[in-house]
């Protein structure tokens, strides 16, 4: 079946982001038709908040998820309203601040985007290929059904990890799992397996937590390179009004001075490092576009590790089961390099060398979990890597997923964008570079609805995606 629908808008995703975009679609008042393209059964869940695991939170308070700009506080009060901490008191902390499932999230999202319904279609299918035609673009589905649009926007999720070539031997065997959101990797672990966790980032504490809430107590060794957990938030609610963009940095080393030593200056003054790196976030945008593409690349190789366990913290109760599993000594958490060695039918036994060590040693588990990450490559994806043949995108030069303009439109192999496809969501943030927390995602998705809703009138009232704009 095609559907023959040239004026529509194409939203290929329904995670967080597709969702967004739609509903700041309808807050502008377009009045072209809606298609929302996700394989799951409700939109605005995608790969973050589909889990139904109750030990996996938001790691930012709820005030701080925000699909409004202009109603920063909108899913705090909807937790409230709806009576959420009756059935969750573990999600509220003295304080007041809220932090509940991730599956709350996607369904305070979910009931936002069905008020849109039916303006807002949901194909719940797979989108595999795509094409342009003379009005705009056919979409092909892995249901057989094809969508016709005259704009399309990619707001697809990441892909799971990729296998390091160092463990790829690994990778038939029944105790390695590669997708640390494996459905079916709980039910097969019993509570004194020695379990080695590839990854000491989010996704690693996520994986402690599932285990411990599920009666886990047998040893676990998560490793790294850097061995850099997440760190926690700080209780403290005060602002930080420092500056780290005039004078513009250009130098990667000359930032990560200004930091620091702002972080000693605020130390004096009782405010904690939280409460500066708060500020950098909030001025990441502008700090990256000052950043010449060789100093991204710096960054990207010696300093993100550091940002992103400081930047992305770690939600108050999943801290606490680390912590007492650290005391406990159940869990250990390395700077270490792994490759695999052998194995039998029930473990697997890799070698580990310490970051400042040149001797590997062998290591003997029941399984082991990989945690490092999404997969950026847009070979990952079906869709991305077929209309990467057909010249329709290219990936951006620092390999973090789509090249586009300031616009949010997609360069083609012409280096050319096209003005009726736009990248929405972490996808783009090869060019705007802070670009994968909640508040950030839904600030981009209103600057693309605002331009998607001025192609619909006139260009020229299009609002420009500068570093301010998108923040």
């Amino acid at each position: 079946m095609t559907t023959q629908r040239p004026s529509r808008i194409a939203i290929v995703g329904g995670g967080f982001s597709g969702a967004a975009l739609a509903w700041h679609l309808r807050r502008k008042s377009v009045t072209a038709d809606i298609v929302v393209i996700e394989p799951h059964a409700e939109i605005g869940r995608g790969l973050a908040y589909t889990t139904a695991d109750p030990a996996h939170r938001i790691n930012v308070p709820a005030t701080r998820m925000i699909l409004d700009g202009d109603d920063a506080e909108h899913f705090h009060r909807w937790l409230i309203a709806t009576d959420y901490l009756a059935t969750d008191p573990q999600a509220g902390l003295p304080d007041g601040r809220l932090f509940p499932t991730r599956a709350t999230f996607g369904r305070y999202i979910g009931a936002q985007v069905r008020d849109l319904m039916p303006a807002v279609m949901h194909v719940q299918a797979k989108a595999v290929s795509a094409s342009k035609t003379e009005g705009g673009f056919r979409i092909a589905c892995d249901n057989g059904e094809s969508v016709d649009a005259a704009t399309m926007v990619l707001a697809i999720c990441h892909a799971p990890p990729a296998v390091p070539f160092s463990l790829r031997s690994l990778r038939a065997h029944p105790r390695f799992f590669p997708d640390p959101w494996d459905q079916d990797l709980l039910p097969s672990l019993s509570p004194k397996d020695r379990i080695l966790i590839v990854g000491t980032g989010l996704t690693m504490a996520d994986v402690v937590a599932s285990l411990d809430r599920t009666g886990h107590r047998g040893d676990i060794v998560a490793v790294s390179r850097r061995g850099l957990r997440p760190q926690p938030h700080t209780d403290d609610l005060s602002v930080f009004e420092g500056d780290f963009i005039t004078p513009p940095v250009t130098r990667t080393a000359a930032l990560s001075r200004r930091v620091r030593r702002t972080v000693i200056e605020a130390a004096r003054d009782n405010v904690p490092w939280q409460i500066v790196l708060n500020r950098v976030h909030e001025q990441g945008q502008p700090i990256w576009q000052n950043l010449p593409a060789s100093a991204r690349r710096q960054f990207l190789r010696h300093l993100r590790p550091y940002w992103d366990t400081h930047r992305f913290r770690i939600a108050p109760q999943i801290h606490e089961t680390i912590e007492r599993r650290s005391a406990e000594g159940t869990l250990d958490v390395r700077a270490s390099s792994v490759r695999a060695n052998s194995t039998t039918p029930d473990t697997i036994t890799v070698d580990l060398r310490s970051r400042h060590g040149t001797e590997w040693k062998p290591a003997t588990f029941d399984a082991v979990i990989l945690a490092t990450g999404p997969e950026h490559a847009i070979a990952a994806s079906p869709l991305l890597s077929s209309m990467n043949t057909d010249g329709l995108v290219q990936e951006d030069a620092l390999g973090l997923g789509i090249a586009v303009d300031p616009l949010g439109h997609a360069i083609d192999a012409q280096n050319k964008p096209d003005l009726h496809l736009f990248v929405a969501g972490p996808l783009a943030r090869g060019r705007f570079g802070e670009l994968m927390g909640i508040s950030d995602l839904s600030a981009y998705a209103k600057n693309i609805a605002s331009c998607i809703a001025g192609s619909h009138s006139a260009m020229d009232h299009c609002e420009r995606l500068t570093p301010e704009g998108a923040r």
